[in-house]
């Protein structure tokens, strides 16, 4: 099954903000040298387009063997057996971006690593990684 990331109102006033100072700065309607103003303005908006094209192309999906996590342009594929933990974002940070992120604790003879992500129907990825991963517990769900 493949899942769609969450798009949080959040995040979107954020990237608005960003695209907002973006254009302020690309105006050059600030007391900033002109050429620097512009400079970052255009960084802004660069970046801006970046997140709305994370948020929009990013999909988690179960396949056999792995859970495959395509985020833009980049894939990444994480074998249920490295998958140690799984907890339910809290604190502040979490709740100014999202809510409903999921934190998997994934380790491995080399590293250990946390990667956060946000499924669009939570409850539902986590019953399907349960079932991929029986050993798994969810903690805080």
């Amino acid at each position: 099954m493949m899942y769609s990331q969450k798009v949080e109102w959040r995040r979107l006033v954020i990237i608005a903000a960003i695209v907002a100072l973006g254009v302020v700065l690309l105006m050059g309607a600030t007391p900033l040298n002109e050429g620097l103003a512009r400079m970052f303005g255009f960084l802004l908006l660069s970046i801006s387009v970046l997140c709305v094209w994370e948020l929009a192309a990013t999909r988690y999906e179960f396949a056999r063997n792995e859970l495959i996590i395509r985020s833009g342009g980049i894939q990444q594929r994480i074998r249920y057996e490295t998958i140690e933990a799984v907890r339910v974002a809290r604190g502040l940070w979490s709740y100014v971006v999202s809510p409903n992120n999921v934190r998997l604790l994934v380790g491995s003879r080399v590293s250990t690593g946390v990667i956060s992500i946000c499924p669009n129907d939570r409850d539902r990825f986590l019953d399907e990684l349960s079932r991929a991963v029986p050993w798994l517990a969810v903690m805080d769900r």
